[in-house]
Formats: structure tokens, sequence, C-alpha cells
């Protein structure tokens, strides 16, 4: 019993001595001195219902976390007001994450007016928020060092064919961008055409998601003529884009100019058996895992 009261002991000393970097709860976070929450460089409350009093211990403890280079708030019920108390506390970031929280256009222009204070920021994760074109509009401009930028999902977010082509420019500038998120937005043959040519900058990129966005016949022509220049691309998702005939034979000659490619989805389209026996035998080829589901999906599809 002593030796237990004396490990215990030691062990409470050790976690005072030694710098905690990681913090995964709120619960967590309520437990550190200043001088801890000092040398916290991670921050994790996904999924924390973040009420007015637990929305002041967070504003109190981000104040004290001039090291914080992580933040993760997915589906905390931030909201607009929330993002505004938050905002200031910013600044050393250089990853953030802020999916589910119904930020709305209010709160992205709150975001979007803190982006000039947030020089590191690389990383950045918005889907399901109801940004609207607006919101959208008023983040990616914002937003520092883009040349520099790692990761970008928007997904979910009701952005259509203005919307993309307003921030396509921008996007073009993101020649680091390893990862990038568009589902389920409704790009139309003009907004898909206008990505296409963000593409062809993006030589890095390696995880492309574009499920769902409603391209038209020739927007994916453009989007599968913008694939061959991505050599280091190792997952593609265009399911639930209507890719018919012409456009999945042509996907399919163009997978040996994808040298790294691993994971293909085309679940949910148009093509025929005959077109998908072809993918099947060069996916298989080239050691490319593909997932083509033929049956309708139970799940959300842009009309």
């Amino acid at each position: 019993m002593l030796f237990k009261k004396l490990w215990h002991s030691l062990l409470s000393l050790f976690s005072q001595i030694t710098p905690i970097t990681e913090i995964n709860s709120l619960e967590e976070l309520q437990k550190l001195s200043l001088k801890q929450l000092s040398s916290v460089t991670a921050l994790n409350l996904d999924n924390s219902n973040l009420n007015s009093n637990k929305r002041n211990i967070l504003i109190s403890a981000l104040s004290a976390m001039p090291n914080l280079e992580i933040l993760s708030l997915n589906n905390t019920n931030l909201n607009p007001d929330g993002m505004q108390a938050i905002a200031p506390s910013l600044m050393n970031l250089h990853c953030l994450s802020l999916d589910t929280n119904n930020l709305g256009e209010a709160g992205a222009q709150i975001l979007a007016a803190n982006l000039i204070n947030m020089p590191n920021l690389h990383d950045l994760s918005l889907e399901d928020n109801n940004l609207n074109n607006a919101g959208i509009q008023a983040i990616i401009p914002a937003l520092r060092n883009v040349s520099q930028f790692r990761t970008l999902n928007l997904a979910i977010n009701h952005l259509d064919e203005a919307g993309m082509q307003a921030i396509a420019p921008t996007l073009s500038k993101m020649t680091d961008l390893k990862i990038l998120n568009l589902g389920y937005n409704n790009f139309g043959t003009n907004g898909a055409n206008s990505l296409a040519i963000s593409l062809k900058t993006m030589s890095k990129l390696e995880i492309l998601f574009l499920h769902g966005i409603n391209p038209g016949q020739a927007g994916t022509s453009a989007l599968i003529s913008s694939l061959i220049t991505l050599p280091n691309l190792q997952m593609l998702n265009l399911a639930m884009n209507r890719i018919d005939q012409a456009e999945a034979k042509a996907l399919a000659h163009s997978l040996s100019e994808m040298p790294k490619l691993e994971l293909l989805n085309l679940s949910y389209n148009k093509f025929s058996l005959t077109v998908l026996g072809e993918i099947r035998a060069i996916t298989n080829q080239n050691e490319i895992h593909a997932i083509i589901h033929k049956t309708a999906p139970n799940c959300r599809v842009i009309s």
C-alpha cells in the first residue's frame, strides 16, 4: 500500500515536470496548470458539446497556449459566436479542423477576418459548415502563404459553379497541396473546367476527393485530362458523378499515367459492365484497388 502511494506520488510529480504536448478531452484540459498549458502543441476536442460554460473553459485555455499548432474542434456546436470567441487565439496554428459546426457565412466571415494573423496555417478543414459561395469566397482569398498549403477540405458546403470559378485562381497557387477534398458540391460543367485548370499546378497532390460534384460530360472530360498532370496521386474519388461510357474509357486509358495511384473510387456512375471490366483489368494490372459499386447509394447525391 505504501509503495502504491509513493508510486502515484512520483507519477503525479513526474506529470508536473514532464511537458504535456497533446490534449484529447475537455476533462484533461481543465486539470492543467497555466505552466502546463503553455507547452501544449495539439488540442483535440472533437464531438464535445461546447455550450457556453465549456466554451469559456476553452477560451481561457487557448489564451494560455502560445505554442498551440494543431486544433481540432469537429462537431462541437461552435457556430459563429464560438468562432468569434476563439479566433484571436488561433494565430500560431499550423493545422485547423472545424468540420460540422454550422459556421455559415457569418462564421466564415469571422474566420476570414482573422486569417491574416495566421501566417503558419497550412492545413484547413471546414467540411459540412453551410459556408455557401459567399463564405468560401471570403476565406480562400484571405489565406496566407497559399503556396505552402498541404491540406484543404471544403466538402459539403454548397459551393456551386460560380463559387468554384471564383476560388480557382487561388487554388492554382497551392502548388504544395497534398490533400484536396471538394466532394458533394455542385460545380457544374464550368466549375469543373475551372477546377481542372487549377489541378494542373498541383503536381504534389496525393489525395483528391471529387465525389458528387455534378461536373457534366465536358467537365468530367476536363478533369480526367488534368489527372495525368498529377504523378503523385495515390487516392482518387470520382464516385456519383454520372460518368458515362466515353468518359470512363478515357479515364481507364489515363490510369497508366498515374504510377502511384493505389485507390480509385468510381462507384454509382453510368458506364456499362463492359467498360467496368476494362477498368478492372487496368487497375489489376497496375495494382490499383478499385471501388466500383453499381447499386443506388444510401447517401447524399447532388441532383
